[in-house]
């Protein structure tokens, strides 16, 4: 039986190149926004800031994830813990940004609401994957669907809300 940091061994290429190109993206819709900062802060489009707040916040919860597998580890709890610490933390931002309310009337509410629930859905996920006691190679395997849901989606919400913000300043 293999350890957790042999296993770990295995995956270290895809987290390493999922947390380039994560970091990546943040630092892309950083300056994207930062263009945009007049636009995002005005109360009219109060759905841009929320939208890039919780894209941002799902940018730092995949780096968080991909740091913390290239880690060194050799039991279980080392690995589970922070993992759990992602999808509640995760839960907890996304349930927050949900709750601060999408107007009815703006039209990015269901590119909003979709966005909210894969975020809540991948943080969910995430965080019943630490709770079921699987196989570390298996979980490995299973981490992947709320990782590559999260990925698609912060990758989706960014091209939104850059082609949002042109077509506003156009």
């Amino acid at each position: 039986m293999e350890s957790i940091g042999d296993l770990l061994k295995e995956w270290q290429t895809f987290y390493f190149t999922l947390a380039g190109a994560t970091a990546t993206l943040m630092g892309l819709l950083f300056v994207s926004l930062s263009l945009h900062a007049n636009q995002i802060h005005d109360e009219e489009n109060s759905h841009f800031l929320r939208l890039a707040r919780l894209t941002f916040s799902n940018y730092l919860m995949l780096l968080t994830l991909s740091l913390q597998m290239l880690v060194p580890m050799r039991v279980r709890p080392q690995l589970i813990i922070p993992m759990a610490a992602v999808g509640v933390i995760g839960l907890f931002w996304t349930i927050t940004l949900r709750n601060r309310g999408l107007k009815k009337s703006d039209p990015t509410t269901p590119f909003l609401r979709r966005s909210y629930y894969m975020a809540f859905a991948s943080y969910a996920v995430v965080l019943a994957l630490s709770l079921i006691r699987f196989e570390i190679a298996t979980l490995m395997y299973l981490l992947l669907t709320p990782i590559m849901l999260l990925t698609v989606t912060s990758v989706r919400n960014s091209w939104g809300l850059m082609m949002m913000l042109r077509t506003k300043s156009d």
